[in-house]
């Protein structure tokens, strides 16, 4: 699978919002989780970390019923306008194994 992610140019403002989505499941009963990563540069998953992934950030399930579309929107602030920056999800299980499907990573300026 290839990492899932965008690079972006931090407006004037310095603040964008991140929208992602995706289907999880963990058929074990356990958590999953996905979060965005924020990072320096324009290389996916590369460069200095700026924004780490956190729960508050997430989408998630739990339990062993069907997957769920869930979808995020994080207002990340603070960026160096003109700076290049790069956004990818990064995910986690409390247990068992997680499955993600159909993630996507949107990146808009945010006044």
């Amino acid at each position: 699978y290839v990492d899932r992610g965008t690079a972006c140019m931090a407006p004037t403002t310095g603040r964008v919002l991140v929208i992602l989505s995706g289907q999880i499941v963990n058929v074990s009963g356990a958590t999953a989780r996905m979060a965005p990563v924020v990072r320096e540069g324009p290389v996916i998953g590369s460069g200095a970390e700026i924004v780490p992934a956190n729960d508050v950030n997430s989408i998630s399930n739990q339990g062993s019923n069907a997957d769920i579309l869930a979808a995020q929107v994080a207002l990340v602030e603070n960026l160096s306008p003109g700076e290049v920056y790069n956004v990818r999800l990064e995910h986690r299980v409390s247990g068992g194994t997680g499955t993600l499907r159909n993630r996507r990573v949107v990146v808009i300026p945010s006044p």
